[in-house]
This record gives structure tokens, C-alpha cells and sequence, in this order.
């Protein structure tokens, strides 16, 4: 059991660090560069928004995050960038197990979320 955990912490830590990737590379223009590197600073600013934990409602949580998203103006394309760093157990399992080409796909997410919870 503990190392489904370990396991699932490391993956969790690979994801983070793609997205962390990805977002050098939408930032920069597709030059791979790293922030420091360039004299940029990769900050994502999470403090405002509400996390995920465990026995929290999915539909509750996922609508929370809509309106806060809307309301902090984040593009449609960062919005699993921020929720990565929001979610953790079930949620994050989820996140985890979604195709590579559906990472990015807040919608696929989603569906996956609210299926999963009911």
C-alpha cells in the first residue's frame, strides 16, 4: 500500500514537472529555455483558488474552480495547469490517468471527474 503511494507521488511529480514543460515552452514561444535561464520567473499563482482534498463533492469542487478561473481571467489553455496543482487523491488519480493527448483537456477531465463521482 505504501508504495502505491510512493508510486503515485512520483507520478504525480513527473506530471507537475511536464506541465511546468509545457508551460516554458507556450511562454517562450516554443524556445526551450528555462525561466531562470532567459530571466523569466515560472510563477503560478494558486493562493486565491480552493483545493481538492479527499470526500470533497467533485461537481461542487469542479464548479468552484470554473467560476474562480473566470473570475481570476485564466485562459482556457492554463486551466489544467492550475488545476494540477489543486487536486489530490481521488482527483489526482484521475488527472493522472488521462491519455496524453487529453492532459491539456479540461472538458475530458471533467467528464471523467463526474462520472467517476456518480
Amino acid at each position: 500500500m505504501e508504495m502505491e503511494a510512493q508510486l503515485e507521488a512520483k507520478k504525480l511529480e513527473l506530471e507537475e514537472k511536464k506541465l511546468e514543460a509545457q508551460l516554458r515552452l507556450q511562454s517562450n514561444g516554443g524556445n526551450a529555455s528555462t525561466p531562470q535561464a532567459s530571466g523569466e520567473q515560472l510563477k503560478l499563482d494558486i493562493s486565491a483558488f480552493a483545493h481538492y482534498r479527499d470526500g470533497n463533492h467533485p461537481a461542487v469542487f469542479l464548479s468552484n474552480f470554473e467560476r474562480q478561473a473566470q473570475r481570476y481571467k485564466v485562459p482556457g489553455e492554463k486551466l489544467m495547469m492550475y488545476l494540477s496543482a489543486l487536486v489530490e487523491g481521488d482527483m489526482a488519480v484521475v488527472l493522472n490517468s488521462l491519455p496524453s493527448d487529453a492532459a491539456d483537456d479540461y472538458n475530458a477531465f471533467k467528464l471523467q471527474c463526474l462520472k467517476g463521482s456518480s
